[in-house]
């Protein structure tokens, strides 16, 4: 986290264990297609373009990419977003 490294996995679960730790309502999202892992966040408002997946819970989790400066709630990826999963809610 000091040095601002790490893979998709690393910065999504690191993110993950810190909010989690302070409350938010977060998961983390897996596609197999993109082989890649972004952050889920649950807020009561809409987030960025409204970009979001349905945890196991059925909670609307906005998308967050964190290994880029996108803003939470936006979807820039090649595969649909039914691809996506949540992994822990």
């Amino acid at each position: 986290a000091v040095q601002k490294t790490g893979d998709c996995d690393t910065r999504t679960l690191f993110a993950y264990t810190v909010l989690s730790e302070l409350n938010y309502d977060v998961t983390i999202l897996n596609s197999d297609a993109e082989g890649h892992s972004i952050f889920g966040i649950s807020s009561p408002k809409p987030l960025g373009n409204g970009a979001y997946i349905l945890g196991k819970n059925r909670k609307k989790y906005y998308i967050w990419e964190l290994t880029n400066i996108s803003p939470p709630g936006i979807y820039a990826y090649k595969s649909s977003i039914s691809t996506w999963y949540s992994i822990f809610k």
